[in-house]
């Protein structure tokens, strides 16, 4: 790895795969890393907000967006595959591809048909992806995977009415299968690190007055985090200046869990 400071967060001739990449933070790190130099391959279960997105991309002009089920393992492999065919590597791989359902249901109502679509695609769509990206990283020795957890993970959001009790828990996980990817994928090169964001300013955000209030008086810098904010930590965990850095949980949250 040089030395010099420019490119230790150069990502030129590196290529990324991102969930989720069709709106809101997916759609901005797919931007991000297309900006530092990667060629992109934005993936969503909505192929057409995936088409959205890899057309503000450097790389759309040789990548085709594809739809992506981090539930489904074929889906996945198909998606890794493409991406491999075209450019020949898989160097990044961005788990950002969650959802937040059961919110207004207190923990003793919760349908535990929603528990297990949430945790499905929360923790088990990482666990998935990061394992079909491991059958091209572990082979080239190298590779960055970076999942995208929350702040949620490690301080329970106190909203009024809402009970994050699936939504929090799964990213708790987030946080551990991080590290144990990490301490088991590190021989092979492959560094493995998460990203906590706090409540960030997306079209995701429930626009109540009341938690609007809560969500922005619960940051010490009294404001909603931004997709832009993100970005610093996610081109430092997929750059050259991160490969001796592995099982982090980088906390972008504006202090929300101090």
């Amino acid at each position: 790895m040089s030395s010099t400071s420019g490119s230790l967060f150069d990502l030129s001739g590196s290529t990324a795969l991102v969930t989720g990449a069709g709106r809101g933070i997916g759609r901005a790190m797919s931007v991000a890393l297309s900006e530092a130099g990667a060629r992109v391959l934005a993936t969503d279960v909505d192929a057409a907000a995936a088409a959205d997105t890899q057309r503000l991309l450097g790389s759309g002009d040789e990548l085709r967006a594809q739809p992506l089920d981090v539930t489904d393992p074929d889906s996945i492999a198909v998606a890794m595959d493409y991406l491999v065919a075209q450019t020949g590597r898989l160097d990044i791989l961005v788990n950002n591809a969650g959802i937040n359902l059961g919110n207004d249901t207190p923990a003793e109502q919760l349908d535990p048909e929603i528990w297990r679509r949430v945790l499905d695609v929360n923790l088990t769509g990482p666990f998935l992806c990061a394992q079909q990206a491991a059958r091209h990283m572990i082979a080239a020795r190298s590779g960055k995977i970076i999942n995208v957890a929350s702040a949620a993970a490690v301080i329970i959001p106190r909203l009024n009415e809402r009970f994050l009790t699936s939504y929090s828990t799964s990213k708790a996980g987030v946080v551990m299968l991080t590290r144990v990817l990490a301490l088991q994928w590190a021989a092979y090169g492959i560094t493995v690190n998460a990203i906590s964001p706090t409540y960030t300013d997306t079209d995701l955000i429930q626009r109540d007055e009341l938690r609007m209030r809560q969500m922005v008086s619960s940051s010490p810098f009294e404001r909603l985090g931004q997709t832009a904010d993100l970005t610093g930590a996610l081109i430092y965990l997929a750059a050259p200046a991160s490969d001796f850095t592995t099982g982090l949980n980088l906390l972008v949250d504006g202090g929300f869990s101090l």
